[in-house]
């Protein structure tokens, strides 16, 4: 399993150790962020494994993070496990010309993750990616 946290930072990879092979057709984990005034800390935490804590930088000049989900109603996510999928993004709101802000609308549009900047006009957001190895 491997995490890659915005393009560059990854938070857990730890292919090469058989404990942490998953060996059923299910798992489940915990993604943990506490976000502050200056930074964001992120972890993991999963039955049998941790991962160690990241601290990012934040810049709430458009407005306070919070943590999305794209999987809306669902309680169990099924995506395809052979490639890399987002499971959330930490995003400050998209402003609406009449000054009203919203969080939603971004987080359950059909838009492509990476394009929320230029799309919804939000200037500082990470995207969080799982995407598991053989």
């Amino acid at each position: 399993m491997k995490w890659r946290f915005n393009k560059y930072t990854t938070l857990f990879d730890e292919r090469g150790n058989d404990y942490f092979k998953i060996d059923s057709t299910g798992t489940s984990f915990k993604f943990l962020s506490k976000i502050g005034r200056e930074d964001l800390k992120t972890w993991i935490r999963g039955e049998r494994f941790g991962s160690k804590q990241l601290y990012f930088d934040v810049d709430e000049e458009n407005g306070k993070y919070v943590t999305k989900e794209f999987f809306g109603g669902k309680k169990v996510l099924k995506e395809d496990v052979n490639s890399p999928f987002y499971l959330l993004a930490i995003i400050t709101p998209n402003r609406n010309p009449d000054g009203s802000a919203s969080y939603c609308r971004v987080a359950q549009s059909e838009i492509d993750p990476e394009d929320f900047g230029k799309e919804f006009n939000i200037p500082h957001y990470y995207l969080v990616e799982i995407e598991f190895k053989k």
